[in-house]
C-alpha cells in the first residue's frame, strides 16, 4: 500500500474547495448580518450555509479517515499518511470552536469580536485544515492551486472586521497583521504547491473571488467587504530567482505601499492615518530585513517574526458591534438623523415591554475601533440625544435604557457621513457579559489559544518537513 493510495482523491479535493468557498461567503454574510441586524439566532441563513459547508468538509474527512483505515487495517497508518492526522485534529478543533463560541457569548458577551479566543480558534482550525489537505492531496495542479486560494481566504478572515469597516481594535493593527498573514500563507503555498508561479495564481484567484463577494453583496444590499488589493504586492515573490530571498521583504514593502494607496483613495475602509502609523513602523523593519538579506545575514522566518512582533503592541479593549445580545426585555423604535458631517440625532420611542416596566434614559454611546464617545440621553416615554461621530467609517450607536436597577441597550449602525433619517424596530436587550474581564475569561481564553498555538505548531512542523530547497 503506497502513500498515494491513502491520499485525498481529486474529487474530494474539489468538494473541499467548493465547501470552503461556501464557508467563506457565509462568514462574510454572517458578519454583515451581525452588523445590520445583530446576533439574531443560531438558525439565520448565513449560519445554515456555514453549517452545510462544515458538514461537507466533515464528510470528506470522515471518508478519507475510514478509507485509509480500511485499506491499511492499521491505526498507525493514520499518522503515517501525510496530513491525515493533522486534518482530523483541525476538523475536531474547528467543530469544537462553535460550542465554545456559544458558551463564550453567553458568559463574556462583550468580548464577542473576531479576535475573541473561540473565533480565533475557528480561524486557525480552518486554515490548518486546508494546509493538511494540501499535505495529503493527490490532486492536479489546478486543484492544489484552488486549495492555495482557499488557504489565503481562510487565513485572511482574521482581518475581516477591518475589511468590512467594523474594526473593534485600533486600525493601526490591520497592516502588520495583513503582512504577517500574507507572507506566511505565501511561504506555505510555495512549499506545498509545485508551481513556479503559484503565488501569482493564488493572489489573483483570491482577488477575483473577493470581487465576486463584493458584487454579490452589493446587489443583495449587504455590507460590502473591501477587495484587498494590497495583496498584489505578493506578486513580487514571482520575481526572477536571482533576486533570492530579497523577494520577501520587497513583497512586504509593496504590500505596505499598496495599502497606503488603498486607504488614501478610499479603496480600503481602513483609515489613512492609522495606516501611515503602521507603515512608519513596519516599513523600516522590512527595510532592515532587506539590507540583511542583501548582505546574506537573513535567518529563516525573520520577516514573519518581525511583523508579528510589530503587530503585537497593546490594543485597547474592544467593544463589539456584536455585543453578546442577551435576554430581550422589550422592543423599541430607533430613529437616527445624520447631517452628513458626523452629527447624529437619535430618538428611541414606542417601547413595547410586555412587563410594563418604566424605562428611564441612560447614556448615548458610539463605538468604533476601540474608541468610545458618550453623550447624554434624555426624556420619559421618548428618549432623545445627539452625538458627534469624530472620524469616518461605520459606527455603532447605542442608547442605554434603565429600569429597576437594570441597564439595557438598543443599537443601530450609522455611517459618519450619513445624511437623512432612517428608522428601525430593534431589540432592547440585556447585554451578556457587560462587566469587566474575569479570571475565568482569562483562563478560558488562554486554554483556547494554547490549543490554537499547538495546532499551528504542528502544521508548521509538517510544512517544514516538506520544504523544497531553494524556494
Amino acid at each position: 500500500m503506497t502513500r498515494a493510495d491513502c491520499a485525498v482523491p481529486p474529487g474530494a479535493v474539489w468538494t473541499i474547495v467548493g465547501a470552503g468557498a461556501l464557508g467563506l461567503v457565509a462568514t462574510y454574510w454572517d458578519d454583515g448580518w451581525h452588523t445590520e441586524i445583530g446576533r439574531d439566532s443560531a438558525l439565520i441563513p448565513p449560519h445554515l450555509l456555514l453549517y452545510v459547508s462544515v458538514g461537507l468538509v466533515g464528510v470528506v474527512l470522515a471518508v478519507w479517515l475510514l478509507t485509509t483505515l480500511w485499506r491499511t487495517r492499521s491505526v498507525r497508518s493514520v499518522f503515517a499518511t501525510p496530513g491525515l492526522a493533522l486534518a482530523v485534529a483541525a476538523g475536531v478543533v474547528t467543530a469544537g470552536a462553535a460550542p465554545a463560541d456559544a458558551a463564550w457569548h453567553a458568559a463574556f458577551g462583550r468580548d464577542s469580536v473576531l479576535w475573541s479566543p473561540p473565533h480565533l480558534l475557528s480561524v486557525i482550525g480552518t486554515a490548518v485544515l486546508v494546509v493538511a489537505v494540501l499535505l495529503g492531496a493527490a490532486a492536479s495542479r489546478p486543484a492544489r492551486t484552488a486549495l492555495a486560494v482557499l488557504l489565503l481566504g481562510a487565513a485572511e478572515v482574521v482581518v475581516l472586521e477591518y475589511e468590512t469597516d467594523v474594526p473593534q481594535f485600533t486600525e493601526a493593527l490591520y497592516l502588520p497583521v495583513l503582512l504577517a498573514v500574507a507572507l506566511g500563507v505565501a511561504r506555505v503555498v510555495r512549499t506545498l504547491v509545485a508551481d513556479s508561479v503559484v503565488v501569482a495564481w493564488t493572489v489573483l484567484g483570491y482577488l477575483v473571488f473577493r470581487l465576486g463577494i463584493f458584487v454579490g453583496f452589493m446587489i443583495g444590499g449587504w455590507v460590502t467587504p473591501d477587495v484587498p488589493i494590497a495583496l498584489l504586492g505578493l506578486l513580487l515573490l514571482e520575481a526572477p530567482a536571482k533576486w533570492g530571498r530579497a523577494r520577501w521583504p520587497l513583497a512586504g514593502l509593496a504590500i505596505v505601499v499598496l495599502q497606503v494607496v488603498a486607504s488614501a483613495t478610499g479603496i480600503s475602509a481602513v483609515a489613512t492615518g492609522p495606516t501611515l502609523v503602521a507603515a512608519a513602523i513596519v516599513a523600516p523593519v522590512l527595510a532592515v530585513v532587506l539590507i540583511a538579506v542583501m548582505n546574506g545575514r537573513l535567518v529563516s522566518g525573520a520577516v514573519v517574526l518581525a511583523l508579528f512582533l510589530a503587530a503585537s503592541w497593546p490594543a485597547p479593549p474592544a467593544r463589539a458591534h456584536d455585543p453578546g445580545q442577551g435576554e430581550e426585555l422589550a422592543t423599541a423604535r430607533f430613529t437616527v438623523s445624520g447631517d452628513g458631517a458626523g452629527g447624529v440625532s437619535v430618538r428611541v420611542d414606542d417601547v413595547n415591554d410586555a412587563q410594563g416596566r418604566e424605562w428611564a434614559p441612560g447614556a448615548l454611546v458610539a463605538r468604533r475601533a476601540g474608541r468610545v464617545v458618550v453623550a447624554p440621553l434624555a426624556g420619559r416615554s421618548a428618549f432623545d440625544g445627539a452625538i458627534d461621530l469624530p472620524s469616518s467609517g461605520l459606527w455603532f450607536v447605542y442608547a442605554e435604557l434603565r429600569a429597576g436597577g437594570t441597564t439595557a441597550e438598543v443599537w443601530l449602525p450609522v455611517r459618519q457621513n450619513e445624511s437623512g433619517t432612517f428608522t428601525a424596530r430593534r431589540s432592547v436587550y440585556l447585554p451578556a457579559g457587560a462587566g469587566g474581564r474575569s479570571l475565568g475569561e482569562f483562563l478560558a481564553g488562554t486554554a483556547l489559544l494554547v490549543v490554537g498555538a499547538g495546532l499551528t505548531g504542528w502544521a508548521g512542523a509538517a510544512v517544514r518537513r516538506r520544504r523544497s530547497p531553494g524556494r
